[in-house]
Parts: structure tokens; C-alpha cells; sequence
């Protein structure tokens, strides 16, 4: 298994997926360049997986309300995750690395979250939407070919062989 991290949450991927830190601290970066947190090259599928942490043991309860609240609206998926699968498209565009279908799937650690049920089904079809048509017209390009936002605690239901878990925050 290999393991990938961000913040307090523990990603293992199966040895046979090669799975990538996208936005690593140290890689090189480009200016305004958005990554997403995990690029995960599949034989017949890439995914690119970004994860928020609302529920981090440091975030205080106003963070997280405020988090619910751009979940609600259209802030969340308009002003961060679609420019992220955007920005990492074009990055591995330009170096050749686009020729399979793309799943874009977004975790959130919701464990210390007060969501409905119906939000995740609700913002995973205002991502798609947004994905399809940031302008006035339609892409002609889909560069996404499909979308979901989880919470962490259902992520090995969607993909099999994964696990999260939340480690033990740091002093």
C-alpha cells in the first residue's frame, strides 16, 4: 500500500495504483497554479482527489459552520474545486498525460460536520454542472467525466481497496 497525507488525514492506495502528492510541498509549482491534492493514474482511469478538512482538530466551530455554509452556496465549488480540476487538467495536458477518462472526486472530513444527507447529492450535481459550463456557453471539451463529493468516512465504499483514516493531531 502506499501511503499519501494531507493534514490530519491518512490515504492508502492499493501498490499497484500509482498515486502521486499533486500539490506536495517542494514540487516545483507554477504561478496561480490550483493542483488538486492527488493525482491517481489507473490503467483505463486518472482521478484526481481533493480533500478539505473542515472537521481538523484545530479548526474552531465558526470554520466549520462557515464551511457548511460554502457548501450550501455555489462559493465551494465555483471559487475552489473547479478551478483546481481545471488548472490540473491544463497542467497535465500540457505534459501529456490526459488520454484517459477522468474521475474528480472531492473528500471532506466531515466527522465533526452537521451536514443533510441531500447536500452531498446537491453539491456533487452543482460540480458537475460547473465543470461542464464556467462561461455562458457549454465547454465543447469535457475534460471531467464524472464527479462525486464525499464525505472521508464513505471513501473506501466508492473505491475499494482504499482506506482514510484521521491521525492524531499534531502539538
Amino acid at each position: 500500500m502506499s501511503t499519501l497525507i494531507e493534514k490530519e488525514l491518512s490515504f492508502k492506495f492499493p501498490d499497484e495504483w500509482n498515486a502521486e502528492h499533486f500539490d506536495a510541498p517542494g514540487r516545483p509549482s507554477i504561478v496561480h497554479f490550483q493542483p488538486v491534492d492527488f493525482v491517481v493514474e489507473l490503467p483505463r482511469r486518472t482521478l484526481f482527489i481533493e480533500v478539505k478538512d473542515p472537521s481538523a482538530s484545530k479548526a474552531p466551530e465558526s470554520e466549520r459552520q462557515a464551511f457548511v455554509k460554502k457548501m450550501q452556496t455555489k462559493e465551494l465549488t465555483h471559487t475552489q474545486l473547479v478551478p483546481k480540476a481545471r488548472t490540473s487538467w491544463s497542467f497535465l495536458r500540457l505534459m501529456n498525460r490526459t488520454e484517459k477518462p477522468i474521475t474528480y472526486i472531492v473528500v471532506i472530513g466531515a466527522d465533526s460536520l452537521r451536514v443533510d444527507p441531500p447536500l452531498w447529492s446537491n453539491l456533487t450535481e452543482r460540480l458537475k454542472a460547473r465543470l461542464q459550463q464556467e462561461i455562458d456557453v457549454p465547454w465543447p471539451y469535457q475534460y471531467v467525466d464524472q464527479c462525486i463529493v464525499i464525505p472521508a468516512s464513505d471513501l473506501s465504499r466508492h473505491l475499494p481497496g482504499v482506506t482514510v483514516q484521521r491521525l492524531a493531531a499534531t502539538p
